[in-house]
């Protein structure tokens, strides 16, 4: 009888404590579930979600998206970027890449206001802009004209400019804002059979230039030929200075000496012997279509795009400027649909 008592009560301390067990573990641990099951996860997600211990703030503010739901369960999850996740249809690896670039540049908060009203390749830009005084006029102007329509100037000249430290670099990046200084480079003629008299370039541009892109343009039936070269220092200074006004230099797309970059020998201007002979437009021609599909194959990009010109500043009329940058450069910029600019400040700028 004794026994009994004893068993009795000792079933009832494990009854008692499976019911504490399952009320202090169990329930709420399933009331989290069911109310993430609600809400809309997966069952991956919402097994991330207690993991993280972020249920008690999902729940509480109810926070659901499709995004979320796929984003919550990678191991590099960041709140940072909740709104994002709970606004955007997409929020990558390139937008967070893109968001901490532009972050300091921008607040938390301006990025907030820039990312929830512009798509990822309209926004990239703003790297290379200047902070536009009102960010609404810029989401406007983009939003009405596009990026190749930009109505607004975003990059101002020969402000915060930097001295170029490695002039005679083959990449050597040049614009309004980076300066070659006085810089004089080795420079050889080339050859009859490929220019008009007189037209100097680097050794290295001419190599590739006449022994590569002309020889394998010629296998493919056109006759291309360089119409411009190097211009020095002292002519690009008489140049500019010829204008009243520098503003008027510059919409003309005349620049300051030591920012064309021409100075750097390593650029070209062509033309191809069918459209001098018939007085066509090179750029509409078979031989210019050719250029843009082959030339970095030999190290050569076309390097003022005419839809890029509200990022370059400079229009290609003829779409005939060629900048050498050596093959591994080239081959990356024409992979990437970019103009060198952008590539240098995506890319290679510090």
């Amino acid at each position: 009888m004794k026994r009994r008592k004893l068993n009795g009560k000792f079933f009832a301390a494990v009854a008692t404590f499976l019911i504490i067990f399952i009320s202090i573990f169990k329930i709420p641990s399933y009331t989290r579930y069911k109310a993430l099951k609600n809400l809309g996860y997966s069952e991956e997600a919402i097994s991330a979600i207690i993991d993280k211990k972020l249920n008690k703030e999902f729940i509480e503010n109810g926070w659901y998206s499709e995004l979320l739901n796929e984003e919550v369960i990678k191991d590099d999850f960041d709140m940072q970027y909740l709104n994002f996740y709970l606004n955007r249809e997409s929020f990558d690896n390139n937008d967070k890449e893109l968001y901490q670039k532009l972050l300091g540049k921008y607040s938390a908060e301006e990025l907030e206001y820039i990312f929830m009203n512009m798509t990822y390749e309209e926004i990239r830009p703003l790297i290379i802009f200047d902070v536009p005084k009102k960010i609404d006029t810029y989401i406007k102007d983009i939003t009405k004209n596009g990026l190749q329509g930009l109505r607004g100037s975003y990059f101002e000249p020969y402000v915060n400019v930097e001295k170029i430290s490695n002039p005679s670099d083959i990449e050597v990046f040049v614009n309004t804002r980076r300066d070659l200084g006085t810089y004089v480079p080795e420079l050889v003629t080339l050859d009859s059979m490929h220019a008009i008299a007189g037209i100097e370039v680097r050794e290295e541009c001419a190599a590739a230039f006449e022994d590569k892109l002309c020889t394998a343009a010629r296998q493919a039936g056109y006759r291309i030929y360089a119409v411009s070269g190097y211009v020095d220092y002292e002519t690009q200074y008489n140049l500019f200075d010829y204008y009243d006004l520098d503003e008027e230099a510059i919409e003309r797309e005349v620049y300051k000496a030591g920012f064309n970059e021409r100075q750097t020998g390593l650029v070209l201007s062509v033309t191809d012997v069918d459209s001098a002979n018939s007085n066509t437009s090179f750029k509409d021609s078979k031989a210019c279509a050719w250029l843009k599909e082959h030339a970095h194959e030999y190290g050569f990009i076309l390097r003022y795009p005419n839809e890029k010109a509200s990022i370059t500043l400079k229009t290609d009329a003829q779409c005939n400027t060629l900048r050498y940058v050596g093959v591994d450069l080239a081959t990356k910029i024409y992979e990437s649909g970019l103009s060198f600019d952008e590539y240098y400040y995506y890319y290679l700028a510090d």
